[in-house]
């Protein structure tokens, strides 16, 4: 989870602070804001913490079969400087994971929220059925590769069902191209409990430090007052 007291300030002439008239109200929640925003990004640095990652040096071993039992997950940064090149796809999704035993490559874009708006999401499954497409025929004329399969997939981490997943993409998405976080972290072999719980103790550090900025901020401290205050029974 992103915190928040890492985060830059916000700003006092947004928006928030014209809604509220309060400035540094409006600079506390426009950093929430952007605080939320920024949980996907961290969200993608956590999952590699716990998953046996593919490592630039694996590549030789890949391509020539040698790469040892194991489920892989491929990172952006590897994905960037050898598979885009090497399949020839101007594609960048977040996610590969690479499961030897399987013979089964997937394809995975990870999400944090749960909506995307129609032409976003019409988009992001075009943009992951294109590099699929690039690599299964890289795949085809590799012939140590040639038997693995290729699917992909878009994860919601925090969806329940499939079916949220496909409702969050306005249903542009098939429902066996949608992963729920449970499964993606059970294809990584890795605790999907234990990243939930990992969060959440960071959702505590960010609930006390949105309440501690709060009380700093003396319009706020005497409206809570007022309200907090025992009414005059008489």
């Amino acid at each position: 989870m992103a915190l928040i007291s890492k985060s830059r300030p916000g700003r006092e002439d947004g928006g928030y602070t014209r809604l509220l008239g309060n400035p540094a109200l409006g600079a506390l929640i426009s950093r929430i804001h952007a605080s939320a925003i920024a949980a996907g990004n961290e969200l993608e640095k956590i999952i590699p913490q716990h998953a046996l990652l593919f490592q630039s040096a694996d590549i030789t071993r890949f391509v020539s079969g040698a790469l040892p039992p194991g489920n892989y997950l491929v990172c952006k940064r590897d994905i960037r400087q050898h598979f885009k090149p090497m399949i020839g796809s101007s594609m960048e999704p977040d996610f590969l994971l690479i499961c030897i035993l399987g013979t089964r490559i997937y394809v995975i874009e990870l999400k944090d929220g749960d909506q995307f708006d129609t032409k976003k999401s019409f988009a992001e499954v075009q943009h992951l059925a294109a590099f699929r497409k690039d690599l299964v025929n890289w795949l085809r004329r590799t012939e140590a590769l040639s038997q693995f399969g290729v699917e992909f997939k878009v994860c919601f981490f925090n969806a329940r069902t499939r079916e949220e997943v496909v409702a969050g993409m306005k249903g542009h998405l098939p429902l066996a191209n949608a992963w729920t976080g449970a499964e993606f972290c059970r294809a990584l072999g890795i605790s999907y409990e234990t990243i939930v719980a990992q969060r959440r103790q960071e959702a505590e550090v960010n609930l006390r430090f949105v309440v501690e900025q709060l009380m700093s901020i003396e319009a706020v401290r005497a409206h809570a007052a007022a309200l907090l205050l025992p009414t005059d029974a008489s």
